[in-house]
């Protein structure tokens, strides 16, 4: 007994032999039946077409535009108006209505692309009722810009019109359907030169009123930016089609206007004051504290140092960047992943700078010339015991002994020149940030719940006041950070090192290595 997948298939191969048929020129005469294969295929007790249906109707079209069969082709257009409006035309909503019209806007590209500008005169013109309506036909500004969207998001984002609308052996290659994307958007431009003499009866709305701006409803501000200058992208590109394609048709210098009066709205749209999103400064808020803490990382601090007897040398370490628009108002997002971090660099790099000033005071009990091959050698002979840090400038960890690459008093710093210094943990400086309170009415904590130590003023465009309505008036803000930093140091006198410098020579300077002896004998 046959299955019921099995009937169906015979039935889709049947139909898709009477189609072939149907437009096939060695067909004989008595089998050409176009009328009622798009009975078939135009099933108005079935709301919308099988997957199948497309398929066969996108290769037979295909192949009938190369044949040049505009006869098949009208009597198409017929039926498929036919079908639409008895099944379609007041269900604006309809999911298989809206796949409908989307290929039939297809089809209209693929008359584009191979120049059948007499086939798009004809559908564009066809109407199956009085007053004309043309159901199959974009015939408003918002229809056209709408499917314009439609197909630049489906090009730019996938590869679904290369799947849905094959070409069949035209513009073979990768993202072909590009191609049919050029077509479609010159079907629409031809579709914009016509609106002048659309009727409003049409669709019952004024078929030149502008396209919606994006941007007017509360919930579209946090990406209104981004929408309406990818919407202006495109009526640019619709708009020099028109002036490059449209050439000779009455209605193109009332298109090239319509499309001109949208992107002015569009850039207004832009221009207007935009305010302060929380969201975004809550961000940038967020990354500071997580920068703030991670750099420290790189910093010699009280954990690393038994240092008792000490003096203090204490600053205000303040960063500074300009927030623009993007950064902070509504809109599009654009956040500079690296200023957060240079920021809280620039405040971690006035520590280091004033660290290694500390170092150079530090008189060397010792001065031992090495080569870089004999570095490992060299602090293996040291013997150095425990309560001895070494901090290390610029030599590669390959270079040091097995284990120094892990081991916590060994710290790696930097230095102008490959050198290591070795000091008593006792008199070892470190690196403090305090916590402080900030004078003045610039900075205040960002985050006094997470974080005691790191100030800013990024709170001034948070709450309402002149320095926020400033900003958002001029698109700028100049935000700061900053905290109290400290470096605690041994007394003058008390600073003692052994300073161990890498140099390439082979020349007898460089042979310290015999003479190095265990570092209690120098430290003592």
């Amino acid at each position: 007994m046959m299955k019921k997948n099995d009937k169906q298939t015979i039935r889709e191969e049947a139909m898709a032999k009477l189609l072939e048929c149907s437009f096939r020129k060695d067909t004989p005469l008595m089998m050409k039946n176009d009328n009622g294969v798009f009975a078939l295929f135009f099933d108005t007790r079935v709301k919308g077409l099988s997957e199948f249906k497309y398929k066969r109707l996108w290769y037979a079209i295909n192949q009938v535009v190369r044949n040049d069969e505009k006869n098949w082709m009208y009597r198409y257009w017929e039926f498929a108006d036919q079908y639409y409006s008895n099944t379609f035309a007041y269900e604006s909503s309809c999911e298989e209505g809206k796949r409908f019209f989307e290929f039939h806007v297809a089809v209209g590209g693929l008359f584009a692309l191979n120049k059948k500008y007499e086939w798009i005169e004809h559908i564009a013109s066809f109407s199956n009722c009085l007053p004309a309506k043309y159901f199959l036909i974009p015939s408003t500004f918002s229809e056209i810009f709408n499917w314009l969207q439609y197909f630049d998001d489906m090009v730019g984002s996938s590869i679904d019109l290369d799947i849905k609308y094959h070409l069949y052996s035209q513009y073979e290659g990768v993202r072909a359907g590009a191609n049919l994307y050029k077509g479609i958007v010159e079907y629409l431009a031809l579709m914009m030169c016509r609106l002048p003499e659309m009727d409003f009866n049409s669709r019952y709305v004024d078929p030149m009123a502008l396209p919606r701006v994006y941007g007017c409803a509360s919930n579209e501000k946090k990406n209104f930016v981004s929408v309406n200058l990818e919407n202006i992208r495109i009526a640019e590109f619709l708009k020099k089609t028109i002036d490059e394609t449209c050439l000779g048709y009455k209605g193109k210098d009332q298109a090239l206007q319509l499309l001109k009066d949208y992107i002015d709205t569009c850039k207004n749209c832009l221009n207007t004051g935009a305010h302060v999103d929380d969201d975004k400064i809550d961000y940038i808020a967020s990354i500071l504290l997580e920068e703030f803490e991670r750099q420290q990382s790189v910093l010699i601090t009280s954990k690393n140092s038994s240092l008792e007897d000490f003096i203090k040398e204490r600053w205000f370490a303040e960063s500074a960047d300009q927030l623009e628009e993007y950064d902070f108002l509504e809109g599009r997002n654009y956040n500079n992943i690296n200023r957060e971090s240079v920021m809280v660099r620039h405040i971690i790099a006035g520590a280091i700078f004033r660290y290694t000033k500390i170092l150079n005071t530090y008189q060397a009990s010792a001065t031992l010339n090495v080569r870089y091959r004999d570095i490992s050698s060299a602090l293996t002979k040291l013997s150095i015991p425990m309560g001895y840090v070494v901090l290390v400038g610029s030599i590669g960890t390959h270079l040091l002994p097995d284990g120094f690459d892990n081991n916590p008093d060994v710290h790696f710093i930097y230095s102008k020149q490959s050198e290591i210094i070795i000091v008593n943990k006792s008199l070892l400086p470190f690196v403090s940030f305090d916590e402080e309170k900030c004078n003045g009415n610039k900075y205040k904590l960002i985050d006094d719940k997470k974080n005691k130590i790191l100030y800013s003023n990024i709170w001034q465009i948070q709450e309402a006041g002149e320095t926020k309505l400033n900003a958002e008036k001029n698109k700028y803000f100049d935000l700061f950070i900053g905290c109290y930093a400290s470096i605690y140091m041994p007394p003058k006198e008390k600073r003692k090192c052994i300073r161990i410098r890498a140099i390439d020579g082979i020349t007898q300077e460089t042979f310290d290595l015999d003479k190095i002896l265990k570092i209690t004998d120098y430290m003592a």
